[in-house]
């Protein structure tokens, strides 16, 4: 993928190389007096885009770095990066170049930008000449300025005497002055080694010696040797050895006739009775010049044994017991239900022993079990006496034996079949009924469906003024049964009610009321003014799912000799009391959540409950305690119990609403 092509920047240009992957942009500033700011290089990257931004060229208020002129040097300080309008620098090259043209820079102000004027000169490098060629060699090289080199080399067969390297001088002149010789490489004579001699025809670059062995000699060592570019012959001098094969080694079940060993040396090879000889067919070997016998050791194999084969017998004539010579083959046929252990593969005799011994074993069963319609067969393994076992796919249930074995290659029994199960009819919900989901939704599941297959599922649903307090919310056929199988329990939803049950007059500056349920979700409730005639408290709105509900009431200024508090939801009455109490409430296998009330007041209430579990019921005892109070301080709490008494482990999490309302004070009404 190709960059797109690059514009220049104000008072610069850009030069790049290509617009491919890799390529890469210079910037430069057209003329002095500006400099550039950014990145000097971009490179076009692998999306097709160039790196970093581009740059820009602004002007200079100072003459910046001068002009660099290669080889040449000017008078200022080279760490110093800005010059005044006007100053001036001499330059002059450096030892070795000749200077040509004007050799003063001046930094001007023109046209309102600050730029070098000058210098206008050339080092040229001062020149050596050709320092000229060497007799059988060459040079390497062309260029003779200052500082060039020259390298000469030797041609091949020639060695070099003087030095290699050449330089020229800033004087013009070659270092060093006198030019190498090439001088022919020359070897020394080589020396004949002990029991043998060396032949050549040349001593000379590349000349080759052979060495040779007198008889009943092998040379050790290369045979042939070359005179190098280091004047020395390549390899290190050979050595002549008398010839000796040393011992053929031991013949197993056999022997060897002969015991010399040097060079013709002879032996013969002999193999014991009944042993079957397998090897050269002349039967002796013989020691060569090289030191090696001509052929190696033949082998004397053993003959082998027939086997005794029960439940079956061999093939051909053989008898048991007979022996046979290596490289025999029997074959074995079995009796009825039985077959071999190495049915393809004939069992062949080698130096004395069969290489499996054959025998008759129990047939194994040649395939698998017939499978069962929507159900399968497990076999790890169909030998004599191994089990297969049935099984059906979910949603059925084996019908007969689950297992099968394997008996002389066939396998016992009869086959099972797989039966479709279906679950039942669940059960009625008590204030609530069951649904069936099927695949356009979800119907009343009634008694008289009776084919629900396996993974068919089922909701439950609660009667309007009831919810799911406990148990799940639904099942799943699985395997003839429901999981999970119990039913869940639809509970009424919760109205609680709090009243004065005897009329009194009540002065109220202000009251709180908070309201609040635990659940999951929360929503805002309001409160009512206080007023005479048994008002209800406002219901208050809750998600299904909840788990308890509770209220707070706060008010000012009553004023009471007598008075009561009664309490009751759907499930739970408190009996209303005015006997006072002194022991605090408590809940028999249970929890209490009680709501407060706070009275400024010359009279001191607080209700206290006992609380006891008969059978599925909550029964309470013992309502009401109160006391004198001339203090208009902090005056009592009211303990109230909601339906979460019914699944008393779950946590209770409460989100509390608070409304704060204001009446006038001596209006008449009724605490809720």
């Amino acid at each position: 993928k190709e960059c797109p092509d690059l514009e220049n920047p104000l008072f610069g240009f850009v030069e790049f190389n290509g617009k491919r992957v890799g390529a890469q942009a210079r910037y430069k500033c057209q003329k002095q007096g500006y400099h550039l700011i950014g990145d000097e290089t971009r490179q076009c990257q692998g999306d097709g885009t160039w790196s970093s931004a581009p740059p820009e060229c602004r002007e200079n208020l100072y003459c910046t770095g001068p002009p660099v002129i290669p080889h040449a040097r000017h008078d200022g300080l080279e760490a110093r990066t800005r010059f005044e309008v006007n100053h001036t620098l001499k330059y002059t090259c450096y030892e070795g170049y000749t200077t040509r043209g004007f050799d003063v820079a001046k930094c001007f102000l023109y046209n309102n930008t600050m730029q070098w004027f000058g210098p206008e000169i050339e080092c040229v490098p001062k020149e050596c000449g050709d320092p000229g060629e060497i007799l059988n060699g060459f040079k390497e090289g062309n260029c003779y300025s200052f500082s060039c080199r020259i390298v000469y080399h030797c041609r091949p067969g020639f060695q070099m005497e003087g030095h290699r390297n050449y330089y020229c001088q800033h004087d013009g002149s070659w270092n060093p002055r006198d030019l190498p010789t090439c001088k022919p490489i020359q070897c020394n004579i080589p020396d004949n080694p002990d029991n043998g001699k060396a032949t050549f025809n040349s001593v000379f670059y590349n000349a080759v010696v052979s060495y040779d062995c007198n008889y009943g000699y092998m040379i050790v060592g290369a045979s042939t040797r070359r005179c190098g570019p280091d004047t020395e012959w390549s390899g290190t001098v050979p050595h002549c050895k008398e010839i000796d094969c040393g011992s053929p080694g031991d013949l197993y079940n056999g022997w060897l006739e002969g015991s010399r060993s040097n060079f013709g040396a002879v032996i013969k090879f002999r193999c014991n009775d009944n042993m079957k000889y397998e090897g050269y067919h002349d039967r002796r070997t013989e020691c060569q010049k090289n030191g090696t016998w001509s052929h190696p050791l033949p082998k004397c194999l053993a003959p082998c044994i027939v086997p005794t084969i029960d439940n079956g017998r061999l093939s051909n004539e053989t008898r048991a017991g007979l022996q046979v010579p290596h490289g025999s083959v029997i074959r074995v046929v079995c009796n009825d239900f039985y077959e071999p252990t190495f049915k393809s593969v004939p069992s062949t005799c080698y130096n004395g022993t069969w290489t499996h011994y054959p025998h008759c074993q129990p047939a194994r069963c040649k395939k698998l079990p017939d499978r069962p319609r929507h159900g399968m067969v497990i076999a790890p393994r169909t030998g004599h006496g191994m089990r297969a076992r049935y099984r059906c796919k979910d949603g059925y249930r084996l019908v007969g034996s689950p297992t099968t074995k394997c008996h002389f290659g066939n396998w016992t029994g009869r086959m099972p079949w797989c039966r479709v199960v279906y679950c039942p009819f669940p059960g009625y919900l008590e204030d609530g009924r069951v649904l069936l989901v099927g695949n356009m939704g979800m119907y009343i599941y009634r008694p008289y469906v009776k084919k629900v297959r396996n993974d068919r599922r089922i909701r439950y649903e609660c009667s309007r003024g009831f919810f799911l307090s406990e148990g799940p919310p639904g099942a799943t056929c699985v395997g003839g049964r429901w999981s999970p199988s119990n039913l869940p329990k639809c509970s009424p939803e919760l109205h609680p009610r709090v009243q004065w049950l005897k009329k009194r007059s009540v002065n109220i500056s202000d009251y709180l009321e908070y309201l609040g349920a635990t659940q999951e979700g929360k929503k805002r409730a309001s409160a009512l003014p206080v007023s005479e005639g048994g008002a209800r408290v406002p219901h208050l709105a809750y998600l299904r799912g909840s788990l308890r509900l509770w209220t707070r009431v706060a008010a000012s200024g009553v004023q009471s000799d007598q008075y009561a508090i009664k309490y009751r939801d759907d499930t739970l009455k408190l009996p209303t009391t005015r006997s006072p109490l002194s022991a605090q409430y408590s809940l028999v296998n249970g929890s209490t959540f009680p709501s407060q009330i706070h009275i400024k007041s010359r009279k001191r209430f607080q209700t206290r409950a006992n609380f006891s579990k008969k059978g599925n019921e909550w029964v309470s005892e013992n309502i009401l305690d109160s006391q004198e109070s001339s203090s208009g301080a902090h005056m009592g709490e009211s303990a109230l119990l909601s339906r979460v008494l019914r699944n008393v482990r779950r946590e209770n999490k409460g989100e509390v609403h608070k409304r704060r309302n204001k009446s006038k004070r001596g209006k008449k009404g009724r605490m809720l």
